[in-house]
C-alpha cells in the first residue's frame, strides 16, 4: 500500500495499493530520489523440483494522483539458497541492495529516477571480499530532492577519480561536463580525477530530444588523499 501522511493532523491515508504475484512476498520497498518511482525486492516460494527459490527487483511508478503504476521486473533470477535482500538510497541518488548469504557483492541502481530498464540496474557492482548482512546505513530525507541540483557525484580523494552522473537522464542528446578545474568531458557519466584537493562548481549543459538546452550545476568539495601514517618503534 501507498499511503500519505499528513504532518498537521498525524493522520495517514491509504491512497494505492500493488498487489504481487500470490508465488511472490514482498521484501524491501524504497523510494527513488524524487520520489517518483518505488523499487520492490520480492521473493517467491521455494520450488521443490528445482531447489530453487525466485527473486525479483521491482519499479513502480507514481503518477500525480499518487496511484502506483507500470509495474516493470528490471531483475531477477532463481537462487539455490535463502536470500534477504537489503535497499538502502545512497547520497549519491543511488540505489545499493546486498544480500544476507553467499552473494559476495552488492547490486546498484545507478539512475533510479529513470523508468524501466533505463534505471541502471546492475548486479555485482562492487565485489566484495566477504558477503555483507546490510548495506551502509545513509542518512537521508524524504524531502530531499526539492534541493537537489540534479548532479549525482561520487567523490574520490585527490588524485584518485570522482564519478559524475544525471540524476534523471532521460532524453539526453548530448552533454558537456566543466568540472571547474578547466577541464571538460561530454560523456554522459564521466570520470575525473582532480589534480589537488579544494571546493569546485561543476556545470553541466544538457541538450534533450525536445529540443530544449538545461543547465545543472553543483558545488563538490575534494579532499586529499590521506597519506601512510609513519611508524615509529620504540623500544
Amino acid at each position: 500500500h501507498l499511503a500519505k501522511l499528513d504532518l498537521k493532523t498525524e493522520t495517514i491515508e491509504p491512497v494505492s495499493s500493488f498487489v504481487l504475484d500470490d508465488e511472490y512476498t514482498i521484501y524491501e520497498v524504497c523510494f527513488s530520489p524524487d520520489q517518483t518511482k518505488i523499487y520492490v525486492t520480492a521473493i517467491g516460494k521455494f520450488n521443490s523440483a528445482t531447489r530453487t527459490r525466485p527473486y525479483q527487483v521491482i519499479q513502480l511508478c507514481i503518477d500525480e494522483n499518487l496511484r502506483l503504476v507500470t509495474p516493470s521486473i528490471i531483475y531477477e533470477k532463481d537462487y539455490t539458497t535463502a536470500i534477504y535482500p537489503q535497499m538502502r538510497l545512497g547520497l549519491d541518488g543511488r540505489v545499493y541492495i546486498s544480500y544476507i548469504n553467499k552473494n559476495k557483492h552488492i547490486d546498484i541502481i545507478s539512475r533510479p529516477n529513470s523508468p524501466g530498464s533505463d534505471c541502471g540496474f546492475t548486479s555485482a557492482a562492487i565485489p566484495l571480499k566477504a558477503f555483507t548482512y546490510l548495506p551502509p546505513v545513509f542518512i537521508t530525507s524524504p524531502y530531499a530532492s526539492a534541493c537537489s541540483s540534479g548532479i549525482a557525484v561520487q567523490p574520490g580523494c585527490a588524485p584518485d577519480p570522482t564519478l559524475f552522473s544525471i540524476e534523471n537522464g532521460q532524453g539526453i542528446v548530448s552533454v558537456l561536463w566543466q568540472f571547474g578545474d578547466g577541464q571538460t568531458s561530454t560523456e554522459t557519466e564521466p570520470s575525473h580525477c582532480y589534480a589537488s584537493e579544494g571546493k569546485f562548481t561543476v556545470n553541466v549543459e544538457i541538450k534533450k530530444t525536445d529540443n530544449t538546452t538545461e543547465t545543472l550545476s553543483k558545488e563538490i568539495e575534494i579532499f586529499a588523499k590521506p597519506k601512510k601514517p609513519t611508524i615509529i618503534r620504540v623500544e
